[in-house]
């Protein structure tokens, strides 16, 4: 069974330099690196050409939790190559057609996740990562438009995943873990196979994940991401250097990018070693780093801010992380430099900041660690927000403006970017690859600008979601710096700064609050200190909305657009300037 996903994906760069409307815009979509080849044809391909290297090294640790009592699992290089190509044959056992899709349905971390996805990818699988965060009716959406043929749902989910897999017309699923047996449990039926290791005969534009966008209105966009994901691991351990002495940390979600490139793909890529925790334990983490010799993590900005309200002083207890632990990634949500300064100031530690999405494979581009304290302070803080860098080996980046020119250094416009690294298309969404792709390059959707530094490198600053930008009256307004400045106030935990629709302005500001220990705030209070920090009455929020609690996304993002109920009847509301304003 062929899926339909997989039909026309060869090769799109062609019909993408098409859509460019001009030489600098079809430069941009060239080879970033016409002399580099990857050693590897194809995921399967790296992974046992690494298990032959590195046979008897550890692959894989797992941190059940972070306890006295903790529960560890030591994996070798070939510990994971057999449990490998046993699943390969369980899947051969169950029917599962190479070419179908197959839905990996979990919350937290496992071992046996890593184990399925090489399995599925080495005979040709796509696989679906399913966050069971998620509502029912969008992980139904998302197992139906993915046509998964199977599916290996961790026994703590399985209650909420009866139905939506009969609806979903998913035959086969098997269980992981549990004492409880409602399914034919994983590790009984591999202990029954052979491990016999698959041929490699699978084109590198081969779809290999599919993962969907967690945009909080409407149906999320699918991810086609093929083979050529090596590109962006590749881009990864070469701009930080990994090797096969390194050890890469993670708590981040094996059903999201960030996990599966940064840490358990460039661990395997470099020959490391994966230290997988089964779920973010910021109690535990400076001490399994330490215990692990862990050289590196990517967290996302929300665990900065567990770890910065961590009081111990790991200089007086773990005195030899600093000899091992070389680098700390940050991406995927806004990086308040509130936040970064107050980890840079306590932990002694750089954050080694950058941007990337799911189109992107994960990443695009990242601060370099070769700049020296003041350009690196410079990029961090002297701006409206932090820099994500300069783009990584196998992608370029630009800004346009509306009508796709390029726009140069310090305009601000449409961050874009094209290269070895960016997605094959989004899975059956004809429009979205037509707006997404309306000027042949990857169009981001975030606005932002770049200065050059000392060595002519292009440095990228966010400002903003274009969809998050707020119109007021002709003024233009980015909530994510107002955000930061607003979550100074005092007793307040967090802000967000949200555009509502508005008859006479079209949109007017607000703000919704989450305060500590239940604080309480009002507007005069609001008004006076943005007064203070100098915004104009256009700027200042007009709407005072305080929650219990700001939620966040499964990768640490705020979700701004939820809000909108709130400000429902606001639309034909008039407010009046202060006299002291």
């Amino acid at each position: 069974m062929k899926n339909s996903l997989f039909d026309n994906i060869d090769n799109l760069t062609e019909s993408r330099i098409e859509r460019a409307h001009s030489p600098d815009l079809a430069e941009l979509l060239g080879d970033p690196d016409t002399d580099f080849k990857l050693p590897w044809d194809n995921i399967p391909h790296l992974f046992f050409s690494r298990c032959k290297k590195f046979s008897s090294k550890t692959a894989i640790v797992f941190y059940a939790s972070g306890n006295s009592e903790r529960e560890i699992l030591r994996l070798t290089y070939n510990d994971l190559k057999v449990n490998v190509c046993k699943t390969i044959k369980l899947l051969d056992t169950l029917g599962v057609p190479p070419g179908s899709a197959i839905a990996t349905v979990d919350l937290y971390n496992h071992s046996d996740t890593v184990t399925i996805l090489l399995a599925a990818w080495s005979r040709g699988n796509l696989v679906v990562p399913v966050n069971m965060e998620e509502d029912r009716d969008r992980i139904e959406f998302i197992l139906k438009s993915s046509n998964v043929a199977a599916a290996f749902v961790r026994e703590r989910h399985l209650e909420k995943f009866e139905g939506i897999n009969e609806r979903a017309g998913i035959k086969t699923i098997v269980q992981l873990g549990g004492e409880k047996k409602s399914h034919p449990l994983f590790y009984e039926l591999i202990e029954k196979m052979i491990d016999e290791e698959p041929d490699f005969g699978i084109n590198i534009s081969s779809p290999a994940l599919l993962v969907y966008t967690s945009g909080t209105t409407g149906n999320p966009k699918g991810v086609i991401l093929s083979h050529k994901m090596l590109y962006d691991i590749d881009g990864v351990v070469s701009f930080h250097g990994f090797s096969e002495n390194d050890v890469f940390l993670t708590a981040m979600r094996l059903f999201h990018v960030n996990a599966i490139i940064t840490s358990m793909m460039a661990a395997i890529y470099s020959g490391g070693t994966l230290i997988l925790l089964g779920k973010w334990m910021p109690k535990y983490f400076w001490e399994i780093v330490s215990e692990e010799k862990v050289t590196t993590t990517s967290v996302v900005p929300a665990m900065l801010v567990d770890l910065n309200d961590n009081n111990e002083n790991t200089d007086e207890k773990y005195p030899q992380m600093r000899t091992h632990f070389k680098t700390l990634i940050c991406g995927a949500g806004t990086l308040k430099k509130s936040v970064a300064r107050e980890f840079i100031s306590k932990y002694k530690i750089r954050i080694a900041h950058g941007w990337g999405m799911s189109e992107t494979t994960c990443w695009g581009c990242w601060l370099p660690a070769d700049l020296d304290d003041e350009e690196y302070n410079h990029l961090m803080f002297d701006f409206e927000a932090p820099s994500i860098g300069t783009p990584l080996r196998h992608c370029k980046m630009g800004i346009l403006d509306e009508n796709g020119n390029i726009l140069p250094e310090n305009q601000k416009g449409e961050i874009v970017i094209a290269g070895r690294n960016i997605m094959e298309r989004y899975a059956e969404n004809p429009d979205a690859n037509e707006e997404t792709f309306k000027f042949g390059v990857l169009r981001t959707g975030d606005e932002g600008f770049y200065k050059l530094d000392r060595w002519g490198r292009p440095m990228f600053f966010i400002t903003g979601r274009l969809k998050d930008i707020i119109e007021r009256g002709g003024e233009k307004f980015s909530p994510y710096l107002m955000d930061e400045d607003l979550s100074k106030i005092d007793g307040v935990a967090n802000a967000l700064v949200y555009g509502f629709p508005h008859k006479r302005l079209g949109q007017e500001v607000g703000v919704v609050f989450e305060m500590k220990n239940e604080g309480k705030l009002d507007e005069s209070t609001v008004w006076k200190y943005c007064r203070e920090l100098g915004y104009s009455w256009s700027k200042t929020p007009k709407e005072i909305k305080i929650v219990k609690k700001i939620p966040k996304t499964s990768t640490g993002k705020d979700t701004r657009k939820m809000f909108a109920k709130l400000f429902k009847d606001c639309y034909e509301k008039s407010y009046k300037r202060p006299y002291w304003f």
